[in-house]
């Protein structure tokens, strides 16, 4: 679980005082496959969303300058 905002943490918090739930530090091994994936996901996305001609129709707006950032960050990787 990656905790973004302070409501979040306070929820964890709570949720581990009341023995909800148990957690464990992530590995700093994980956190590269971690970043890794997340950045396939949005490059996933993209894909789809060129394949139908509607990056600039979007429900939501990306820079041209992010939308090049992810491609060239994911250049090479298999999605």
């Amino acid at each position: 679980m990656i905790i973004r905002t302070a409501a979040g943490e306070s929820l964890l918090k709570g949720a581990k005082k009341a023995g909800v739930i148990e957690t464990r530090p992530l590995p700093k091994s994980n956190l590269n496959h971690l970043k890794e994936a997340s950045l396939l996901k949005k490059r996933r996305a993209l894909d789809a969303l060129d394949e139908k001609g509607e990056i600039e129709k979007a429900y939501f707006h990306l820079s041209a300058n992010l939308i090049k950032r992810i491609l060239l960050q994911t250049k090479g990787i298999t999605t």
